[in-house]
């Protein structure tokens, strides 16, 4: 009897020893968010942990000081994300310890505000009056210190004399030059050059294009 207690004793034993060892191995990260200009605190970031062992994933949200902590991130290589509207992604990795914390900090950058541009020409000859199907070609200058142009759009006017071009977003920090070439029959040749920039997305030219001498 006392043998078949010894041998039962031992496979408890062994039993408790593998479920110990299939625990799941875990640490922590913590840091804190700001933004890379201002410095101050982030609110509301989402931080994510990625295991680059099995792909588990956890995330958190910072609190009012740009401050998270994912308990439970898996031990070995991690790929940690943090994310908030108006700031670009940043990714950066750690290596989880278990029962051990990991300091990771992250400055994001804010993304510039940006606008969608419409450039409204409006073309008329000297006696104001409107000048359909005049064509109109829009360059944009590629060096802002030499003379390099390439073709953005071509637009011809409508019966109201004007003609739109949409060009691609325009972001705050950004200053574009662009060049506007004008051509139809019975009138000279135009040529405007203009200056494109977030606070004015939305520029309107009235242009007049004069007879032949």
């Amino acid at each position: 009897m006392n043998r078949y207690r010894l041998v039962w004793t031992v496979v408890c034993v062994c039993l408790t020893t593998l479920a110990g060892c299939d625990r799941t191995w875990t640490g922590d990260i913590r840091g804190i968010v700001t933004d890379e200009e201002t410095e101050l605190p982030i609110e509301g970031a989402i931080v994510s942990a990625r295991s680059m062992k099995n792909s588990y994933s956890i995330s958190t949200m910072t609190d009012s000081g740009g401050e998270y902590r994912i308990d439970d991130a898996r031990w070995g290589p991690n790929e940690v994300r943090s994310y908030h509207p108006g700031y670009e992604q940043q990714t950066r990795y750690a290596d989880v310890i278990r029962d051990k914390s990991v300091e990771l900090d992250f400055e994001l950058d804010r993304i510039p505000d940006s606008e969608e541009p419409i450039i409204t020409v409006v073309v008329t000859n000297v006696h104001g009056s409107v000048i359909p199907g005049v064509r109109a070609d829009l360059y944009e200058k590629e060096d802002r210190y030499f003379e390099w142009y390439s073709l953005v759009d071509t637009e011809l006017t409508d019966d109201d004399g004007i003609a739109r071009f949409q060009v691609s977003t325009i972001y705050e920090d950004q200053i574009r030059f662009f060049r506007l070439k004008l051509s139809v029959l019975g009138y000279q040749n135009a040529q405007v050059d203009l200056t494109l920039a977030w606070f004015n997305p939305f520029p309107e030219l009235h242009i007049i294009m004069e007879f032949p001498s």
